[in-house]
């Protein structure tokens, strides 16, 4: 059931920077004639300046009392001499190891008690790595993984703490729940997650916690701090706000739609899109201008900037935002994305694939290979050699391994089969070759080749040269290693096979293999040694 009581609150920290994009990393106070009503000064040295809001009660209100309040400061920097910061705006930037925060306070008017405050947080933590990834600055957060002032929740092995610098806590002095995660950054990043993390808590403020594993949030908090939105799973992120919130009707704030549509589409925070601009330094201070007097537009703010850069890729980005409207809709837009990653991604494993195969094939001697009449003829007579790949004569290890990895991924069962020269050395399996002498290449002709693990007893890449099938060289090589299990005193042995590989189906069962499991591509048989 929805609560429409919800409260929030937000507190800024910030340094300076002047018109020529000088800055000044040092505390200024803020005098108490500048805030507006509600506003507070904290005395916090750890930054330029730290300011917290009134108590807000909707993301509308939230842009025009922080407009308001930021258009003061940058009118008194322009036009008072007698302020400290005369000439200097608010300047967010946490690169350079600097660690500013803003923190978004959840509750009540009244305030809330800690039992609700844990009960909320056991909701907030499960998509707390989708909003730090939204608010990270720069990536990765230095804020987020070295700084004291910011502790992770799994420390506390609970999800809430009273402790003040806890990434979750219980603010005693405010009585909300408190979370502190985020790195300093323009206002509109602070709206998206207050946007989100009230809906939240209008459905679930007064429900039974739900579960929650510190150990899947230790991971991926590590991910979105490190790496970026990129990193996580976002449709699973925008389902479990669904799941809570329901479809959140996105409202017709552009920095709310386009922040969440670059999450969503791109996997892009605003610091990434920050850092493709490029600013010069007088840019940056019309960047963090425009973006505080002007909180409701985000990407608008940008294309007022003088020469700035991809201005047809932020103008298009803009365009595609405004046709967001719920988190139905990004979850459709992040869906997609992820499909369309993993279908380029399997595109560039063909690629590189065929890339190698292409290599392997011109490092392999393709001229001069034996006739088939001549393979047949030493099978026959017996005139054939069984080594593992450390023993084949005036062969190296290296070579071996390569002709292996060609062999699987030329003449395998499956084409796009792939193992690396240095996996067939590195892998726990032992590989066999079998040889035939080739008087033309001065040393003997590889013809196929057959692993077994020795510890599991599972036979795996047998591989005959297609020029040489159907001459009982497979045969060969499984009994090779049926006889080495027998040696190791491995009582079973087993080859796991694609259902639609008959030959090798039919080679196995013809030596006495059994099937013992099977499922829709492969199945499992087995034999006594």
């Amino acid at each position: 059931m929805s609560n429409t009581n919800i409260t929030f609150g937000i507190e800024f920290e910030f340094d300076w920077i002047n018109k020529d994009g000088r800055e000044y990393r040092h505390h200024i106070s803020m005098p108490n004639s500048i805030l507006n009503r509600g506003w507070r000064y904290q005395d916090d040295l750890t930054a330029g300046c730290e300011i917290s809001t009134p108590i807000l009660k909707s993301v509308g209100e939230a842009i025009t009392k922080i407009q308001s309040q930021f258009r003061r400061i940058i009118k008194a920097s322009e036009n008072n001499d007698d302020i400290d910061f005369h000439g200097y705006i608010p300047y967010f930037d946490c690169t350079g190891g600097r660690t500013l925060g803003q923190h978004i306070h959840v509750g009540k008017l009244n305030g809330i008690s800690f039992s609700t405050a844990k009960s909320l947080a056991t909701y907030v933590v499960n998509i707390y790595p989708f909003l730090m990834g939204l608010s990270a600055n720069p990536i990765p957060s230095i804020r987020g993984l070295e700084a004291r002032y910011c502790r992770p929740i799994y420390t506390y092995s609970s999800v809430i703490s009273t402790d003040h610098y806890a990434e979750i806590s219980y603010s005693e002095q405010h009585d909300t729940l408190e979370l502190r995660i985020f790195d300093g950054n323009i206002p509109q990043v602070n709206l998206v997650n207050a946007f989100i993390i009230t809906h939240v808590a209008k459905h679930k403020i007064n429900t039974t916690p739900t579960q929650y594993n510190l150990n899947t949030y230790k991971i991926e908090r590590e991910r979105a701090l490190r790496y970026g939105l990129i990193s996580l799973e976002i449709p699973r992120y925008i389902n479990t706000i669904m799941e809570y919130a329901g479809n959140i009707k996105i409202p017709n704030i552009p920095c709310i739609k386009e922040i969440l549509y670059l999450a969503c589409k791109y996997g892009l925070n605003v610091s990434q899109v920050y850092s493709m601009l490029n600013l010069q330094p007088q840019q940056k201070y019309q960047y963090f201008k425009k973006q505080l007097t002007n909180v409701k537009q985000y990407l608008e703010n940008i294309l007022e900037i003088d020469g700035i850069n991809n201005k047809e890729r932020i103008e298009r980005w803009r365009n595609e935002a405004r046709d967001v409207s719920s988190f139905k809709n990004l979850l459709e837009i992040s869906e997609r994305t992820i499909r369309t990653i993993r279908e380029r991604k399997n595109e560039i494993i063909r690629e590189e694939r065929a890339k190698r195969i292409k290599q392997l094939i011109t490092s392999i001697p393709r001229e001069n290979l034996l006739e088939r009449s001549v393979v047949q003829q030493s099978i026959t007579s017996n005139n054939y050699k069984i080594a593992r790949i450390s023993e084949v004569e005036r062969w190296t290890t290296d070579e071996v391994a390569q002709y292996i990895s060609y062999l699987i991924m030329v003449h395998g069962e499956n084409y796009m089969s792939k193992i690396t020269p240095r996996q067939v050395i590195d892998n726990p399996e032992r590989f066999y070759v079998l040889t035939v002498n080739n008087q033309r290449w001065s040393r003997p002709q590889i013809i196929g080749c057959i692993a077994i693990h020795i510890r599991e007893g599972q036979i795996m890449h047998l591989v005959v040269h297609r020029n040489y099938r159907r001459l009982g060289i497979a045969r060969i090589l499984v009994n090779h290693v049926i006889n080495v299990a027998r040696h190791e005193n491995l009582r079973n042995v087993y080859a796991i096979i694609r259902r639609n590989n008959t030959p090798s189906i039919t080679l196995f069962t013809s030596m006495g293999f059994i099937k013992i499991d099977e499922n829709n591509d492969y199945i499992t048989v087995e034999r006594r040694v």
